[in-house]
């Protein structure tokens, strides 16, 4: 399945639709991971370290699985 483009819209734009549309279980991990990857350019390495480091460790292939599913769902949106 063919990616999405990162609609053109500004960082507080992103921040509320995050804040709005990501929810549900395991809602607040997920507002994290998507900060990080939309946001701070973070490797899945070093995105995976840091998630480790606040208790939720992801393998890298499900890190790209939530990161895929949640950009989906945040992208319907804006």
């Amino acid at each position: 399945m063919r990616q999405r483009e990162m609609p053109e819209k500004s960082r507080d734009e992103y921040e509320r639709a995050i804040d709005q549309w990501i929810l549900g279980r395991n809602s607040e991990r997920d507002r994290t991971i998507l900060r990080m990857y939309l946001f701070d350019g973070v490797s899945y390495l070093r995105m995976q370290e840091r998630l480790d480091e606040m208790g939720y460790p992801l393998s890298i292939d499900r890190l790209k699985r939530i990161i895929w599913k949640r950009k989906e769902e945040l992208f319907r949106h804006l």
